[in-house]
């Protein structure tokens, strides 16, 4: 009983939110203004945050004197060693990876 009420309800729901479940043909497409709303994100501006956030990892391990390699913004097997070795020495789970106790270690 409990089933066919919650069915009952999906499909009523589905019928007053989706033309195309409510049997009334094909879904149409979103009037041009509501599509001109829609704007995607480019992936350059998160790909600059993470290049900064490695570039100060590698200056603090810089400063620390555990990579050596060139401050560039790049996960080079150089810096993820350099990371491992960072997380050894704080107790941290050695992945290198810049995970949230990693950089709080860090102080970035």
């Amino acid at each position: 009983m409990k089933h066919r009420i919650a069915l009952a309800a999906i499909t009523a729901a589905l019928a007053l939110t989706s033309p195309a479940f409510a049997g009334t043909g094909t879904a149409t497409p979103a009037p041009a203004s509501r599509q001109a709303q829609v704007q995607h994100r480019s992936t350059m501006p998160q790909t600059q945050a993470v290049e900064g956030l490695y570039r100060r990892a590698q200056q603090k391990l810089v400063d620390l004197h555990l990579y050596n390699g060139a401050v560039d913004g790049r996960r080079s097997d150089a810096f993820v060693r350099s990371v491992e070795q960072f997380q050894r020495a704080h107790n941290i789970r050695a992945n290198g990876r810049l995970n949230s106790q990693t950089r709080a270690a860090l102080g970035i």
